[in-house]
């Protein structure tokens, strides 16, 4: 996280990499990654809530695929006009029939309650931000997310 000015994102990357210890999963941030220019007019705190949401989700979809051998990368730059997010775990993955529903409202593939909002919220904050998320399958075949978000609003 030596590489994140932003303390926010620094925080959250922190928080989440203290919670893997919690779940007993290994998150590992790309050394490779950079996050130095963000413009003064970025919403970090906005993007947080975005980041916080799929790191997590990552997380228990890897824990719940693979227990204690779970495993999340996060990679990030902002090379470039835009800020590229990419996190990837070795859940089970998405199925190609959801990849559209999960970002719905009300949508969830978990059991119990209180779920199916943090991926629609996800979706109108990266809007609001004018950015892109994508869904694909990561190399270990589970999920992979990549971020898109313009430096500068159009």
């Amino acid at each position: 996280t030596s590489s994140v000015k932003d303390p926010f994102i620094a925080a959250c990357l922190l928080g989440k990499i203290n919670r893997s210890k919690e779940m007993k999963i290994q998150l590992e941030i790309d050394e490779e990654s950079n996050l130095a220019q963000i413009p003064g007019s970025f919403n970090t705190k906005m993007f947080v809530t975005v980041l916080g949401n799929i790191i997590d989700n990552a997380m228990e979809a890897a824990s719940k695929a693979k227990g204690e051998l779970g495993y999340v990368k996060v990679s990030f730059t902002d090379f470039g006009s835009e800020i590229i997010f990419d996190i990837e775990d070795n859940g089970n993955g998405v199925p190609e029939e959801y990849h559209v529903k999960i970002f719905e409202e009300g949508f969830t593939t978990k059991v119990g309650e209180n779920h199916g909002l943090g991926l629609s919220i996800v979706k109108n904050t990266i809007e609001l931000m004018q950015g892109q998320i994508y869904l694909s399958t990561s190399d270990s075949g589970g999920a992979r997310f990549t971020i898109v978000i313009p430096k500068k609003r159009v």
